[in-house]
């Protein structure tokens, strides 16, 4: 009876937290205390006496000596058309206190040259760079819990390197003996008992849920009781809030903020959607297939708490891309459809124009490209995007436009969904089977851009097949080395296949969903990659 009460506490956690997990395991006092201790003050500039910069408020409101200060300049008023909207804030400079009374205090200003007006608007700890080090190890969800709360600063990627040095005008928080030290500019803010500790105690069970050995170098952080394909993380701008957008069944379903509210788009039309690519800005694109003859897709944007149909019934395979290598996927490429051989020679850029997609111009790729699961991505660093894709002969490459630069020495089985189609004019002949391979993600580590692959072969089967044949899924690394690319696979041993990868905030998210045939039953699995721990 324990141990299901336990279990029963414990889902419940899984299933409330994506981002900030275990809040019912782990207490929130240290959280709230260094939250509230660095929480954002506006203020004035003023002049002192002997012309010192001051600001408008002192240790009566919590300022205290080294805390950090964005300046900045509202000066350039904001107007749709006649209706003044407010002023854009123009950074001027930044600055710590050097001194405090209860009622102002002075500022030193970084860039001395700069002239500080009386007037100007300063903000405490607003678009400061912010380091965590975890000389502990373990403080992940500590890090995603402060940062999260604290989203006005600047966050730098969580690290466990003990000799990082950050530079003057940046906060620094350490994990160390089981304490939080808070340093602004080498002054210590303050010394907090960490807390979070209490986690420790509950690893074995979750590794007793999750059927996993102790050194697995992933975290489970939530668990959906449905097939999850492909998911994405968003910020949204009005608040501290976030979107999760994810690909389920014949839907697109979005979560948002804290409460997870849930919407979903659900397809409706002929056809079945098979595969749903996401962009920036809460665009996605669905790719439905219509009676194994054709692949039209539809474009919508989520906005406002509803899903906006931009353009549909599209004669083209779209995907999301990172053409720019901004790390924002903005760019539409499609495919056209091939009913003989499924991806078509033609592959074109897209611009939406009113509620209808155009062709820009076409893309010169190899022969061999399927849109499916490629990414694009300056691999080896001269300033050029590669595209990493599956070929049609489950290989995969990676060309320089029309130019193959490298190929994988082994095939790839499979992926967990797939799509049979059987040919009628053909009397006696093998159907043929269409992979709906997963996402791969980019992560920078250490300057240099690695490629993080699913790979979990299935079994290919009936429409919209997937999943549950290959228990240990794997995750395959690309990166260049040297003179040539090289192929790796991490350490890792899941329970069940890897849907789909995925990053957000410099972070390796992993999608694992499995499938009971006898129940017809689905569950997914939502991983934090623990990078930092796994060996190549």
């Amino acid at each position: 009876m324990k141990n299901f009460l336990f279990k029963s506490i414990f889902m419940a956690c899984l299933i409330f937290g994506l981002i900030v997990p275990f809040d019912c395991l782990a207490k929130s006092e240290i959280v709230d205390l260094i939250s509230k201790a660095l929480n954002t003050v506006e203020v004035t500039i003023i002049n002192g006496p002997q012309n010192q910069i001051l600001i408008n408020k002192g240790s009566d409101n919590g300022i205290k000596k080294g805390d950090l200060f964005t300046i900045y300049n509202f000066n350039s008023e904001i107007k749709d058309s006649k209706e003044s909207l407010g002023f854009f804030p123009e950074m001027v400079s930044i600055g710590k206190i050097i001194k405090t009374e209860k009622r102002f205090a002075e500022l030193f200003v970084k860039d001395q040259q700069t002239e500080i007006k009386p007037g100007f608007i300063a903000r405490r700890y607003d678009d400061i760079n912010a380091y965590f080090i975890d000389n502990d190890g373990g403080n992940h969800i500590l890090y995603e819990k402060i940062s999260s709360n604290l989203f006005r600063l600047n966050w730098q990627p969580y690290t466990t390197k003990m000799n990082l040095k950050p530079k003057d005008f940046e906060l620094t928080l350490i994990a160390s003996n089981n304490n939080i030290t808070v340093k602004s500019n080498n002054v210590i803010m303050g010394v907090y008992e960490n807390d979070f500790e209490s986690i420790a105690r509950f690893k074995n069970k979750l590794v007793n849920l999750t059927n996993d050995s102790d050194d697995t170098g992933y975290t489970p952080i939530a668990i959906y009781d449905e097939p999850v394909f492909n998911m994405n993380i968003v910020d949204l701008s009005n608040n501290d809030s976030r979107c999760i957008l994810y690909h389920s069944s014949n839907a697109v379903c979005a979560e948002i903020g804290k409460n997870k509210k849930r919407l979903c788009y659900k397809y409706e039309g002929f056809g079945k959607l098979v595969n749903v690519s996401f962009g920036a800005n809460n665009y996605f694109v669905m790719n439905i297939i219509v009676k194994t003859e054709k692949m039209i897709s539809r474009l919508l944007k989520f906005e406002n708490n509803s899903f906006v149909i931009i353009a549909k019934d599209i004669d083209y395979i779209l995907s999301f891309a990172d053409l720019d290598g901004n790390g924002n996927k903005t760019s539409i490429i499609g495919q056209s459809f091939d009913s003989d051989s499924f991806f078509g020679q033609g592959i074109y850029l897209f611009s939406i124009k009113g509620d209808q997609l155009v062709i820009d111009r076409s893309l010169d790729l190899p022969n061999s490209f399927t849109i499916i699961g490629s990414l694009w991505c300056d691999i080896d660093g001269n300033n050029i995007q590669e595209t990493l894709f599956y070929n049609k002969s489950l290989y995969i490459e990676i060309s320089e436009g029309k130019k193959q630069k490298w190929i994988s020495p082994d095939k790839f089985g499979g992926a967990t969904r797939s799509i049979q189609f059987d040919k009628e004019d053909i009397e006696i002949s093998p159907p043929e089977t269409l992979y709906i391979w997963g996402e791969s993600a980019m992560m920078i580590l250490n300057s240099k851009k690695l490629i993080y692959i699913p790979n979990s072969p299935a079994r290919s089967g009936i429409l919209g097949n997937f999943g549950g044949l290959s228990k240990n899924g794997k995750i395959i690394l690309v990166q260049k080395k040297k003179s040539d690319y090289a192929m790796n696979q991490l350490s890792l041993n899941f329970n069940s296949p890897v849907q789909n990868l995925f990053e957000y905030r410099n972070h390796l998210y992993g999608v694992l969903t499995k499938r009971n045939f006898f129940s017809n039953s689905s569950q997914s699995q939502i991983v934090l990659i623990n990078l930092s721990r796994i060996k190549y």
